[in-house]
């Protein structure tokens, strides 16, 4: 028996089933040969993803977080600046200690949750500066 995709003579084996093709590559190119084409070309796959949009979406996810930087001038009761100073020190220290959520997987998303944390860091900073 002849290969049906190349022509080659194909050995048989006794009491097995009958061999088509002389090797895997030939009945691939036979099958793909045989396969009707595609009316509209290519199918679309997944669509890729505006990087811009996955940025500003990371940075929404990460500063509706709990450790926002507050105006200190709008809490109560904190009118010294010397206790101003301290819960600004103390967000600052929390805002260090804090380790990135479980639901961020992706490296860039982690490296976006830590520029977002050191950007914030930064403000307090400045805000015990100005004071």
């Amino acid at each position: 028996m002849r290969c049906l995709n190349c022509r080659k003579e194909v050995e048989q084996t006794e009491g097995k089933r009958r061999k088509l093709y002389c090797s895997p590559k030939c009945r691939v190119a036979y099958c793909r040969k045989k396969k009707p084409p595609k009316k509209g070309g290519r199918r679309p796959g997944r669509p890729k993803k505006d990087q811009e949009y996955g940025k500003k979406l990371a940075q929404e996810v990460f500063n509706s977080g709990p450790h926002q930087p507050r105006d200190l001038s709008k809490v109560q009761g904190i009118t010294s600046p010397e206790l101003i100073t301290e819960v600004i020190l103390s967000e600052i220290k929390t805002l260090e200690a804090e380790k990135a959520p479980d639901h961020i997987r992706s490296e860039q998303m982690r490296v976006i949750w830590q520029q977002g944390q050191r950007k914030k860091i930064n403000e307090l900073r400045n805000k015990l500066k100005n004071q």
